[in-house]
């Protein structure tokens, strides 16, 4: 009898187990400010490593795998597991999935400034179904046409996740860009066949501002989706520009007739950013893409100054990087990044004391940010969680952590 109740809570991808995530380093966790308000109780606290603190944490919420990476019932459970996230009310249309990396702790400080995210997918639900959309546009990601259900390869072997729920979109929004997704899909042979919409592995060179003026580029991908545009294989994009610029559509509907006339260069009327691009360093009192541990730690006013110096080291400090990829051992030797991270150095202890206005201060702020231009990488979802409530560029919410505990 002892054996079969152990059986049945192996396989039970409904149970929820102790978390595989204890605790997490401050650059890791996300201020309460950022937290959406939810009905489900079942989660558990990850708490900030190091440092007392109500401020910030994580919600967790585990599962165990139920087969071996790869395996037929490993994919079933991360479907089921999706599912279960949707009924608890965690998940529906124009919510964003951040693939986490904890193993990014401790390695190199652009990493940790990342805040341990590698990569953003779109929530799509459909008849009650969690589908989920990525670019790349390949079966490895999105499943056989489009239909994945965050059960492909990439998902098969990322164990952690950050989700943010949408907290500016009306159903009439939800229903377009539905509707997009099954334009995708209707023209998602011809696509492939002609190499539109291809990924760009180059997360430093965006779209926006390098392609048409503003927003246009947007536009171009909207036409590519429905057909009319069978030749621009240069709008190209990574995994969080599309999601951004997928939902950046949201207030239109394919059947719009600007979309079926536009030429390149032009930007319908109804295409509005999801949230305004983000500098590398605070810009119109929104903070940069760099900055999110710096907002954590200006979050914790229960924490002391004294406190907070020393975690400043740990965001700076160099590690092991046998947990990179071989992208991020790249960045860990690259010159321009290694220059950016020691005006960090220099950057953020003046921030957190509040000089931020002293004229070194803003004279390099306004140099980095110049250089670096305007970007929305998959950490600029999670740091807009950070934004004033207040602040009609919010447009997103953290809900939770989810956790895959291995197979045994």
């Amino acid at each position: 009898m002892k054996k079969l109740i152990l059986l049945i809570l192996l396989l039970s991808i409904s149970t929820l187990f102790a978390q595989s995530i204890s605790e997490v380093p401050y650059y890791f966790a996300l201020p309460v400010s950022a937290h959406a308000e939810i009905s489900d109780s079942d989660w558990v606290k990850i708490p900030v490593r190091g440092v007392k603190t109500e401020q910030a944490y994580l919600r967790g919420y585990s599962f165990q795998e139920r087969g071996a990476n790869g395996s037929e019932a490993q994919k079933a459970g991360r479907r089921e597991a999706f599912q279960e996230l949707y009924s608890k009310g965690l998940l529906q249309t124009g919510d964003v999935v951040l693939s986490m990396r904890p193993a990014w702790e401790g390695t190199i400080p652009y990493s940790h400034i990342q805040m341990g995210v590698s990569h953003a997918s779109l929530v799509i639900v459909e008849d009650g179904v969690v589908k989920n959309l990525d670019m790349p546009l390949d079966d490895n990601y999105n499943g056989n046409g489009l239909n994945g259900r965050f059960d492909g390869s990439h998902f098969q072997e990322t164990n952690h996740y950050q989700i943010l729920r949408n907290r500016v979109f009306t159903a009439e929004q939800r229903e377009n860009l539905i509707a997009w997704v099954k334009e995708l899909r209707k023209n998602y042979t011809s696509i492939r066949g002609k190499n539109l919409l291809k990924f760009n592995s180059n997360y430093m060179a965006p779209r926006i501002d390098n392609y048409g003026p503003g927003y246009s580029f947007v536009t171009t991908m909207a036409r590519i989706m429905l057909g009319y545009d069978k030749t621009s294989s240069d709008l190209i994009m990574f995994c969080s520009e599309y999601v951004w610029a997928i939902l950046s559509l949201a207030n239109c509907s394919p059947a719009d007739s600007e979309f079926k006339t536009a030429t390149r260069g032009d930007s319908a009327s109804c295409v509005k950013p999801i949230f305004n691009a983000m500098y590398l360093l605070e810009s119109e009192n929104a903070p940069g893409l760099t900055e999110g541990p710096l907002t954590l730690l200006k979050s914790m006013s229960d924490v002391n100054d004294l406190e907070k110096n020393p975690l400043l080291f740990t965001l700076f400090a160099q590690g092991e990087i046998a947990a990179l990829s071989s992208g991020h051992k790249a960045i860990a030797t690259n010159p321009a990044i290694n220059m950016l991270i020691e005006m960090l150095k220099q950057i953020y202890p003046a921030k957190l004391a509040g000089m931020d206005k002293l004229p070194e201060v803003s004279a390099k702020t306004s140099a980095i940010n110049a250089k670096g231009g305007r970007n929305y990488s998959p950490t600029a979802f999670l740091i807009n969680t950070t934004i004033d409530s207040a602040n009609a560029d919010r447009s997103f919410d953290y809900t939770a952590t989810v956790s895959f505990t291995p197979y045994y």
